[in-house]
């Protein structure tokens, strides 16, 4: 238990690292992994299925997890949800 990080411990909500790219880096590395491996069975048809697991992964996550985080957090997670996307990392833009 000793490698868990602190603010997690704390009960504290990670916005930084891999997180300030992405809310949920496990789902996109398995959305990413799957689409290539998908690329490689050269089956156009079969490339539906990201698109079905980002569909039903948005789905899940907002009906228990966002909502668990949101009442956990409250307004500090409504603020990072507005500038960090659920499933496709995207470097969101430097605050002046």
């Amino acid at each position: 238990m000793e490698k868990i990080n602190l603010k997690v411990r704390e009960t504290k909500l990670i916005t930084t690292g891999i997180y300030g790219v992405v809310r949920n880096p496990v789902y996109s590395a398995f959305l990413f992994v799957f689409t290539g491996a998908l690329l490689f069975e050269a089956n156009f048809l079969l490339l539906l299925l990201p698109i079905v697991y980002w569909g039903f992964l948005t789905l899940l996550m907002k009906k228990t997890e966002e909502k668990w985080l949101l009442r956990e957090f409250g307004e500090e997670y409504a603020v990072y949800c507005r500038e960090v996307n659920r499933v496709i990392p995207w470097f969101p833009k430097r605050k002046s």
